[in-house]
Protein backbone atom coordinates (compact mmCIF):
# COMPACT_ATOMS: atom_id res chain seq x y z
CA UNK A 1 0.00 0.00 0.00
CA UNK A 2 2.79 2.42 0.95
CA UNK A 3 4.60 1.66 -2.31
CA UNK A 4 1.50 2.62 -4.33
CA UNK A 5 1.13 5.87 -2.40
CA UNK A 6 4.79 6.69 -3.04
CA UNK A 7 4.27 6.11 -6.76
CA UNK A 8 1.30 8.44 -6.69
CA UNK A 9 3.31 11.24 -5.10
CA UNK A 10 6.21 10.73 -7.52
CA UNK A 11 3.82 11.17 -10.44
CA UNK A 12 2.19 14.16 -8.77
CA UNK A 13 5.62 15.76 -8.24
CA UNK A 14 6.44 15.24 -11.92
CA UNK A 15 3.22 17.03 -12.81
CA UNK A 16 4.09 19.96 -10.54
CA UNK A 17 7.50 20.22 -12.21
CA UNK A 18 5.70 20.35 -15.56
CA UNK A 19 3.47 23.14 -14.22
CA UNK A 20 6.50 25.15 -13.11
CA UNK A 21 8.16 24.67 -16.49
CA UNK A 22 5.03 25.75 -18.31
CA UNK A 23 4.67 28.82 -16.11
CA UNK A 24 8.18 29.98 -17.00
CA UNK A 25 8.12 29.07 -20.69
CA UNK A 26 7.33 31.61 -23.38
CA UNK A 27 3.96 31.17 -25.06
CA UNK A 28 3.94 29.67 -28.55
CA UNK A 29 4.34 32.13 -31.41
CA UNK A 30 1.11 32.80 -33.28
CA UNK A 31 -0.81 35.71 -34.75
CA UNK A 32 -4.55 35.53 -34.22
CA UNK A 33 -6.08 39.04 -34.29
CA UNK A 34 -9.27 37.85 -32.60
CA UNK A 35 -7.30 36.76 -29.52
CA UNK A 36 -7.16 40.46 -28.62
CA UNK A 37 -10.74 40.20 -27.37
CA UNK A 38 -11.82 38.75 -24.03
CA UNK A 39 -9.28 36.36 -22.52
CA UNK A 40 -8.10 35.26 -25.96
CA UNK A 41 -8.79 32.19 -28.06
CA UNK A 42 -10.47 29.50 -25.96
CA UNK A 43 -8.55 26.24 -26.40
CA UNK A 44 -10.07 22.74 -26.63
CA UNK A 45 -10.73 21.20 -23.22
CA UNK A 46 -11.26 17.71 -24.66
CA UNK A 47 -8.45 15.30 -25.51
CA UNK A 48 -7.28 14.07 -28.92
CA UNK A 49 -9.63 11.04 -29.30
CA UNK A 50 -12.69 13.23 -28.70
CA UNK A 51 -11.23 16.03 -30.82
CA UNK A 52 -11.06 13.74 -33.85
CA UNK A 53 -14.82 13.18 -33.46
CA UNK A 54 -15.77 16.86 -33.64
CA UNK A 55 -15.14 17.40 -29.93
CA UNK A 56 -18.03 15.28 -28.61
CA UNK A 57 -17.31 14.59 -24.96
CA UNK A 58 -20.36 15.07 -22.71
CA UNK A 59 -21.72 11.54 -23.20
CA UNK A 60 -18.32 9.97 -23.98
CA UNK A 61 -16.58 7.46 -21.74
CA UNK A 62 -13.97 4.80 -22.37
CA UNK A 63 -12.19 1.89 -20.71
CA UNK A 64 -8.87 3.22 -22.05
CA UNK A 65 -9.07 6.99 -22.64
CA UNK A 66 -9.53 9.92 -20.27
CA UNK A 67 -12.28 12.48 -20.73
CA UNK A 68 -11.85 15.40 -18.29
CA UNK A 69 -14.62 17.32 -20.10
CA UNK A 70 -17.11 15.21 -18.13
CA UNK A 71 -15.70 13.93 -14.82
CA UNK A 72 -18.47 11.33 -14.55
CA UNK A 73 -16.56 9.41 -17.26
CA UNK A 74 -13.69 8.57 -14.86
CA UNK A 75 -15.83 5.79 -13.36
CA UNK A 76 -15.67 3.89 -16.68
CA UNK A 77 -11.87 3.53 -16.63
CA UNK A 78 -10.73 -0.07 -16.45
CA UNK A 79 -6.99 0.56 -16.68
CA UNK A 80 -4.47 3.10 -15.49
CA UNK A 81 -4.14 5.63 -18.33
CA UNK A 82 -1.39 8.17 -18.81
CA UNK A 83 -2.08 10.62 -21.66
CA UNK A 84 0.07 13.34 -23.21
CA UNK A 85 -0.77 15.41 -26.27
CA UNK A 86 1.07 17.66 -28.71
CA UNK A 87 -0.27 19.86 -31.49
CA UNK A 88 0.84 21.72 -34.60
CA UNK A 89 -1.27 24.51 -36.10
CA UNK A 90 -1.02 26.32 -39.42
CA UNK A 91 -3.14 29.47 -39.81
CA UNK A 92 -3.83 31.71 -42.79
CA UNK A 93 -5.15 35.14 -41.75
CA UNK A 94 -6.97 37.01 -44.52
CA UNK A 95 -8.23 40.61 -44.52
CA UNK A 96 -8.58 43.53 -46.91
CA UNK A 97 -5.07 44.63 -45.93
CA UNK A 98 -3.50 41.34 -47.06
CA UNK A 99 -2.73 37.80 -45.96
CA UNK A 100 -0.26 36.26 -43.53
CA UNK A 101 0.62 32.67 -42.58
CA UNK A 102 1.69 31.51 -39.13
CA UNK A 103 2.90 28.21 -37.68
CA UNK A 104 2.81 27.21 -34.04
CA UNK A 105 2.88 24.13 -31.83
CA UNK A 106 3.19 23.12 -28.20
CA UNK A 107 2.07 20.72 -25.48
CA UNK A 108 -1.70 20.18 -25.57
CA UNK A 109 -2.14 18.42 -22.23
CA UNK A 110 -0.71 15.91 -19.80
CA UNK A 111 -2.90 13.79 -17.52
CA UNK A 112 -3.11 10.60 -15.48
CA UNK A 113 -6.23 8.60 -14.64
CA UNK A 114 -6.77 5.33 -12.81
CA UNK A 115 -9.60 3.14 -11.48
CA UNK A 116 -10.02 2.52 -7.78
CA UNK A 117 -12.89 0.03 -8.15
CA UNK A 118 -14.16 -1.38 -11.44
CA UNK A 119 -15.63 -4.69 -12.65
CA UNK A 120 -12.20 -6.03 -13.66
CA UNK A 121 -10.64 -5.72 -10.22
CA UNK A 122 -13.66 -6.17 -7.94
CA UNK A 123 -13.31 -9.92 -8.42
CA UNK A 124 -9.99 -9.79 -6.51
CA UNK A 125 -11.57 -8.17 -3.47
CA UNK A 126 -12.59 -10.17 -0.43
CA UNK A 127 -15.83 -8.20 -0.38
CA UNK A 128 -17.27 -6.91 -3.64
CA UNK A 129 -17.97 -3.20 -4.03
CA UNK A 130 -21.29 -2.09 -5.53
CA UNK A 131 -19.72 0.88 -7.37
CA UNK A 132 -17.11 1.73 -9.98
CA UNK A 133 -14.78 4.56 -9.01
CA UNK A 134 -12.06 6.42 -10.92
CA UNK A 135 -9.81 9.46 -10.55
CA UNK A 136 -7.74 11.76 -12.74
CA UNK A 137 -5.49 14.79 -12.53
CA UNK A 138 -3.71 16.77 -15.19
CA UNK A 139 -2.66 20.04 -16.81
CA UNK A 140 -3.98 21.66 -19.98
CA UNK A 141 -4.02 25.14 -21.55
CA UNK A 142 -7.29 27.09 -21.20
CA UNK A 143 -6.90 30.14 -23.45
CA UNK A 144 -4.23 31.87 -25.55
CA UNK A 145 -3.50 35.50 -26.40
CA UNK A 146 -1.22 35.91 -29.43
CA UNK A 147 -1.52 38.80 -31.88
CA UNK A 148 0.64 41.40 -33.64
CA UNK A 149 -1.44 43.96 -35.55
CA UNK A 150 -0.36 47.18 -37.27
CA UNK A 151 -2.84 49.71 -38.68
CA UNK A 152 -2.37 53.03 -40.46
CA UNK A 153 -4.89 55.87 -40.64
CA UNK A 154 -5.20 59.50 -41.70
CA UNK A 155 -6.47 62.30 -39.43
CA UNK A 156 -7.15 65.83 -40.66
CA UNK A 157 -4.55 68.39 -39.54
CA UNK A 158 -2.45 65.59 -38.04
CA UNK A 159 -1.56 63.35 -40.96
CA UNK A 160 -0.54 59.70 -40.83
CA UNK A 161 -1.15 57.82 -37.60
CA UNK A 162 0.27 54.35 -36.92
CA UNK A 163 -1.39 52.01 -34.45
CA UNK A 164 0.36 48.94 -33.05
CA UNK A 165 -1.39 46.24 -31.02
CA UNK A 166 0.58 43.32 -29.57
CA UNK A 167 -0.40 40.64 -27.10
CA UNK A 168 0.81 37.30 -25.79
CA UNK A 169 0.27 34.90 -22.92
CA UNK A 170 -1.74 31.87 -21.86
CA UNK A 171 -4.04 30.71 -19.10
CA UNK A 172 -3.73 27.12 -17.86
CA UNK A 173 -5.95 24.72 -15.94
CA UNK A 174 -4.53 22.34 -13.33
CA UNK A 175 -7.26 19.93 -12.26
CA UNK A 176 -8.12 16.98 -10.05
CA UNK A 177 -11.31 14.99 -10.64
CA UNK A 178 -13.13 11.90 -9.54
CA UNK A 179 -16.19 9.99 -10.73
CA UNK A 180 -18.31 7.19 -9.29
CA UNK A 181 -20.84 4.86 -10.95
CA UNK A 182 -23.67 2.88 -9.38
CA UNK A 183 -25.49 0.60 -11.79
CA UNK A 184 -26.16 2.82 -14.81
CA UNK A 185 -25.73 6.21 -13.15
CA UNK A 186 -22.41 8.09 -12.95
CA UNK A 187 -21.54 11.36 -11.26
CA UNK A 188 -18.29 13.23 -10.83
CA UNK A 189 -16.59 16.56 -10.36
CA UNK A 190 -13.39 18.42 -11.25
CA UNK A 191 -11.77 21.04 -9.07
CA UNK A 192 -8.68 22.94 -10.04
CA UNK A 193 -6.67 26.10 -10.46
CA UNK A 194 -6.88 28.53 -13.37
CA UNK A 195 -3.66 30.51 -13.66
CA UNK A 196 -1.45 32.33 -16.14
CA UNK A 197 -0.27 35.68 -17.47
CA UNK A 198 -1.26 37.88 -20.39
CA UNK A 199 0.49 40.96 -21.76
CA UNK A 200 -0.98 43.59 -24.08
CA UNK A 201 0.75 46.58 -25.70
CA UNK A 202 -0.97 49.49 -27.47
CA UNK A 203 1.14 52.12 -29.27
CA UNK A 204 0.29 55.27 -31.25
CA UNK A 205 2.80 57.06 -33.52
CA UNK A 206 2.30 60.35 -35.41
CA UNK A 207 4.59 60.30 -38.45
CA UNK A 208 3.84 63.74 -39.92
CA UNK A 209 4.01 65.86 -36.77
CA UNK A 210 7.30 67.50 -35.82
CA UNK A 211 8.43 66.56 -32.29
CA UNK A 212 5.36 64.36 -31.92
CA UNK A 213 5.12 62.09 -28.91
CA UNK A 214 4.98 58.30 -29.02
CA UNK A 215 2.39 56.83 -26.63
CA UNK A 216 2.78 53.35 -25.11
CA UNK A 217 0.32 51.56 -22.84
CA UNK A 218 1.54 48.18 -21.59
CA UNK A 219 -0.74 45.99 -19.45
CA UNK A 220 0.56 42.81 -17.79
CA UNK A 221 -2.07 40.79 -15.93
CA UNK A 222 -1.72 37.71 -13.75
CA UNK A 223 -4.78 35.48 -13.27
CA UNK A 224 -5.35 32.91 -10.54
CA UNK A 225 -8.43 31.31 -9.08
CA UNK A 226 -10.19 28.07 -8.20
CA UNK A 227 -12.52 26.51 -10.75
CA UNK A 228 -14.89 23.58 -10.78
CA UNK A 229 -17.32 21.63 -12.93
CA UNK A 230 -19.66 18.71 -12.34
CA UNK A 231 -20.88 15.96 -14.63
CA UNK A 232 -23.52 13.25 -14.89
CA UNK A 233 -23.91 10.27 -17.21
CA UNK A 234 -26.57 7.62 -17.56
CA UNK A 235 -26.00 4.38 -19.45
CA UNK A 236 -28.82 2.20 -20.69
CA UNK A 237 -27.87 -1.31 -21.88
CA UNK A 238 -30.04 -2.81 -24.63
CA UNK A 239 -30.89 -6.46 -24.08
CA UNK A 240 -31.14 -8.41 -20.86
CA UNK A 241 -27.90 -9.56 -19.25
CA UNK A 242 -27.80 -13.17 -18.14
CA UNK A 243 -25.20 -12.29 -15.54
CA UNK A 244 -25.05 -8.56 -14.65
CA UNK A 245 -21.75 -9.09 -12.86
CA UNK A 246 -20.00 -10.42 -15.97
CA UNK A 247 -18.30 -7.40 -17.50
CA UNK A 248 -17.46 -9.15 -20.77
CA UNK A 249 -21.13 -9.66 -21.59
CA UNK A 250 -22.04 -6.13 -20.56
CA UNK A 251 -19.40 -4.71 -22.87
CA UNK A 252 -20.71 -6.65 -25.85
CA UNK A 253 -24.14 -5.00 -25.65
CA UNK A 254 -25.28 -1.87 -27.42
CA UNK A 255 -25.67 1.07 -25.07
CA UNK A 256 -27.30 4.48 -25.01
CA UNK A 257 -25.46 7.17 -23.08
CA UNK A 258 -26.85 10.52 -21.92
CA UNK A 259 -24.45 13.07 -20.49
CA UNK A 260 -24.79 16.40 -18.72
CA UNK A 261 -22.06 18.65 -17.41
CA UNK A 262 -21.66 22.26 -16.37
CA UNK A 263 -20.48 24.90 -13.97
CA UNK A 264 -21.80 28.13 -12.50
CA UNK A 265 -20.13 31.53 -12.65
CA UNK A 266 -16.91 31.84 -10.67
CA UNK A 267 -14.40 34.55 -9.77
CA UNK A 268 -10.74 34.66 -10.77
CA UNK A 269 -8.32 37.01 -9.05
CA UNK A 270 -6.42 39.44 -11.32
CA UNK A 271 -3.24 41.35 -10.50
CA UNK A 272 -2.13 43.88 -13.10
CA UNK A 273 0.84 46.13 -13.71
CA UNK A 274 0.02 48.97 -16.10
CA UNK A 275 2.77 51.11 -17.57
CA UNK A 276 2.00 54.23 -19.59
CA UNK A 277 4.92 55.90 -21.36
CA UNK A 278 5.15 59.01 -23.54
CA UNK A 279 8.25 60.21 -25.37
CA UNK A 280 9.32 62.31 -28.33
CA UNK A 281 10.70 60.21 -31.18
CA UNK A 282 14.47 60.14 -31.11
CA UNK A 283 14.70 61.38 -27.50
CA UNK A 284 14.06 58.16 -25.62
CA UNK A 285 11.16 57.08 -23.45
CA UNK A 286 9.99 59.07 -20.46
CA UNK A 287 7.59 57.52 -17.97
CA UNK A 288 4.61 59.84 -17.52
CA UNK A 289 2.36 57.58 -15.47
CA UNK A 290 3.01 54.24 -13.80
CA UNK A 291 0.52 52.09 -11.87
CA UNK A 292 1.20 48.71 -10.37
CA UNK A 293 -0.50 46.09 -8.23
CA UNK A 294 -3.97 46.85 -9.52
CA UNK A 295 -5.95 43.96 -8.08
CA UNK A 296 -9.43 42.90 -9.00
CA UNK A 297 -11.63 39.95 -9.86
CA UNK A 298 -12.81 38.62 -13.19
CA UNK A 299 -16.23 37.01 -13.43
CA UNK A 300 -16.07 33.89 -15.58
CA UNK A 301 -19.20 32.52 -17.26
CA UNK A 302 -21.49 29.63 -16.45
CA UNK A 303 -21.57 26.76 -18.94
CA UNK A 304 -23.81 23.77 -19.52
CA UNK A 305 -23.56 20.93 -22.05
CA UNK A 306 -25.78 18.01 -22.92
CA UNK A 307 -24.72 15.01 -24.99
CA UNK A 308 -26.18 11.84 -26.47
CA UNK A 309 -24.32 8.81 -27.79
CA UNK A 310 -24.92 5.25 -28.98
CA UNK A 311 -22.09 2.73 -28.85
CA UNK A 312 -20.99 -0.86 -28.81
CA UNK A 313 -17.56 -1.11 -27.23
CA UNK A 314 -14.85 -2.32 -29.51
CA UNK A 315 -17.11 -1.77 -32.55
CA UNK A 316 -18.58 1.69 -33.07
CA UNK A 317 -19.86 4.87 -31.45
CA UNK A 318 -21.82 7.88 -32.71
CA UNK A 319 -22.92 10.93 -30.76
CA UNK A 320 -23.52 14.64 -30.51
CA UNK A 321 -23.13 17.55 -28.08
CA UNK A 322 -24.78 20.92 -27.53
CA UNK A 323 -22.95 23.43 -25.31
CA UNK A 324 -24.09 26.85 -24.09
CA UNK A 325 -21.76 29.37 -22.44
CA UNK A 326 -22.94 32.56 -20.74
CA UNK A 327 -20.14 34.88 -21.87
CA UNK A 328 -22.58 37.81 -21.88
CA UNK A 329 -22.07 38.01 -18.09
CA UNK A 330 -18.24 38.06 -18.37
CA UNK A 331 -16.57 40.84 -16.39
CA UNK A 332 -12.89 41.81 -16.19
CA UNK A 333 -11.27 44.84 -14.53
CA UNK A 334 -8.77 45.37 -17.37
CA UNK A 335 -10.32 43.77 -20.46
CA UNK A 336 -13.14 45.76 -22.02
CA UNK A 337 -14.50 43.75 -24.90
CA UNK A 338 -18.04 43.09 -26.12
CA UNK A 339 -18.87 39.45 -25.45
CA UNK A 340 -22.17 37.65 -25.87
CA UNK A 341 -23.55 34.25 -24.92
CA UNK A 342 -22.17 31.49 -27.14
CA UNK A 343 -23.07 27.94 -28.17
CA UNK A 344 -21.53 25.01 -30.00
CA UNK A 345 -22.94 21.94 -31.77
CA UNK A 346 -20.71 18.89 -32.36
CA UNK A 347 -21.34 15.53 -33.99
CA UNK A 348 -18.96 12.62 -34.52
CA UNK A 349 -18.26 8.95 -34.27
CA UNK A 350 -15.77 6.11 -34.21
CA UNK A 351 -15.58 2.75 -35.97
CA UNK A 352 -13.30 -0.25 -35.36
CA UNK A 353 -13.60 -3.08 -37.93
CA UNK A 354 -12.38 -5.81 -35.54
CA UNK A 355 -10.36 -4.92 -32.43
CA UNK A 356 -9.49 -8.60 -31.86
CA UNK A 357 -8.12 -9.27 -35.33
CA UNK A 358 -4.65 -10.82 -35.36
CA UNK A 359 -4.34 -11.15 -39.13
CA UNK A 360 -4.94 -7.56 -40.23
CA UNK A 361 -3.64 -4.66 -38.13
CA UNK A 362 -5.81 -2.14 -40.01
CA UNK A 363 -8.92 -3.87 -38.62
CA UNK A 364 -7.80 -2.92 -35.09
CA UNK A 365 -7.37 0.79 -35.85
CA UNK A 366 -10.07 3.11 -34.49
CA UNK A 367 -11.28 5.40 -37.29
CA UNK A 368 -12.84 8.69 -36.18
CA UNK A 369 -14.59 11.63 -37.86
CA UNK A 370 -16.79 14.58 -36.90
CA UNK A 371 -17.79 18.20 -37.44
CA UNK A 372 -18.75 21.25 -35.38
CA UNK A 373 -20.36 24.67 -35.71
CA UNK A 374 -20.24 27.36 -33.04
CA UNK A 375 -21.25 30.92 -32.27
CA UNK A 376 -18.16 32.53 -30.74
CA UNK A 377 -18.61 34.89 -27.75
CA UNK A 378 -16.61 37.73 -29.35
CA UNK A 379 -18.36 40.57 -31.15
CA UNK A 380 -16.32 42.48 -33.75
CA UNK A 381 -17.69 45.29 -35.89
CA UNK A 382 -21.15 44.69 -34.48
CA UNK A 383 -21.14 41.04 -35.62
CA UNK A 384 -20.75 37.97 -33.43
CA UNK A 385 -18.07 35.66 -34.78
CA UNK A 386 -18.78 32.14 -35.98
CA UNK A 387 -16.45 29.18 -36.27
CA UNK A 388 -16.86 25.76 -37.86
CA UNK A 389 -14.78 22.84 -39.01
CA UNK A 390 -14.43 19.16 -39.83
CA UNK A 391 -12.27 16.60 -38.06
CA UNK A 392 -11.01 13.07 -38.56
CA UNK A 393 -8.36 10.84 -37.09
CA UNK A 394 -7.21 7.39 -36.06
CA UNK A 395 -6.28 5.55 -32.89
CA UNK A 396 -3.41 3.12 -33.51
CA UNK A 397 -3.25 0.32 -30.89
CA UNK A 398 0.17 -0.67 -29.57
CA UNK A 399 0.83 -3.70 -27.38
CA UNK A 400 3.98 -3.88 -25.28
CA UNK A 401 3.44 -7.61 -24.78
CA UNK A 402 0.59 -10.11 -25.17
CA UNK A 403 -0.36 -9.95 -21.48
CA UNK A 404 -1.02 -6.20 -21.42
CA UNK A 405 -3.93 -4.24 -22.80
CA UNK A 406 -3.20 -2.00 -25.81
CA UNK A 407 -1.91 1.51 -25.53
CA UNK A 408 -2.68 3.98 -28.31
CA UNK A 409 -1.09 6.53 -30.58
CA UNK A 410 -3.90 8.94 -31.42
CA UNK A 411 -3.68 11.10 -34.52
CA UNK A 412 -6.22 13.82 -35.29
CA UNK A 413 -6.72 16.40 -38.03
CA UNK A 414 -8.91 19.51 -37.92
CA UNK A 415 -9.72 21.96 -40.70
CA UNK A 416 -11.60 25.03 -39.53
CA UNK A 417 -12.48 28.68 -40.03
CA UNK A 418 -13.00 31.57 -37.61
CA UNK A 419 -14.63 34.84 -38.73
CA UNK A 420 -15.81 35.72 -42.23
CA UNK A 421 -14.66 37.55 -45.36
CA UNK A 422 -16.27 40.87 -44.30
CA UNK A 423 -13.92 41.11 -41.29
CA UNK A 424 -10.79 39.04 -40.73
CA UNK A 425 -10.95 35.39 -41.72
CA UNK A 426 -8.72 32.79 -40.07
CA UNK A 427 -8.45 29.49 -41.92
CA UNK A 428 -6.50 26.90 -39.99
CA UNK A 429 -5.26 23.34 -40.00
CA UNK A 430 -4.52 21.65 -36.67
CA UNK A 431 -2.66 18.38 -36.21
CA UNK A 432 -3.05 16.61 -32.85
CA UNK A 433 -0.73 13.82 -31.76
CA UNK A 434 -1.38 12.10 -28.44
CA UNK A 435 -0.07 9.06 -26.61
CA UNK A 436 -2.22 6.96 -24.30
CA UNK A 437 -0.40 4.40 -22.16
CA UNK A 438 -2.68 1.81 -20.54
CA UNK A 439 -1.69 -0.71 -17.91
CA UNK A 440 -3.47 -2.65 -15.18
CA UNK A 441 -0.38 -3.54 -13.19
CA UNK A 442 2.34 -0.88 -12.97
CA UNK A 443 0.36 1.61 -10.85
CA UNK A 444 -1.94 -0.52 -8.69
CA UNK A 445 -0.81 -4.12 -8.73
CA UNK A 446 -2.93 -4.70 -5.67
CA UNK A 447 -6.19 -2.81 -5.54
CA UNK A 448 -7.46 -0.95 -2.50
CA UNK A 449 -9.34 -3.13 -0.09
Amino acid sequence: MRMHINRFFVLFACLLISVAAVGQASPPQDNSPYSRYGIGNLLPQYFAPQGAMGGISTAYNSFYHLNPSNPASYAALSYTAFEAGLYYKFTNVNSEAGSVNTNTGNLSYIALGFPIFNPLNRATLAKDKPVDWGMSFGLKPFSQVAYDIAQTGEIDSIGTVNYLFQGNGQLYKLYYGTGIRYKGFSAGFNIGLLFGNTSQLRRVEFDDLVNAFLDDLNDNTNHSGFIYDIGLQYEYVFGKLEDPEEERKRRSKRRLLIGLRGNGTYKVRTNSVQNYQRAALGYGLDTISFSEELTGRAKMPAEVSIGLAMKQDGKWMIGGDFTWSGWGSFEHPNLIAPLEDAWRVSIGGEYTPNERSFKNYFYRIRYRAGAFYALDPRVVGGEQLTTYGVTFGMGFPVKANPQKKPSFINLGFEFGRLGDSDLIMENYFRLNLAFTFNDNSWFFKRKFR
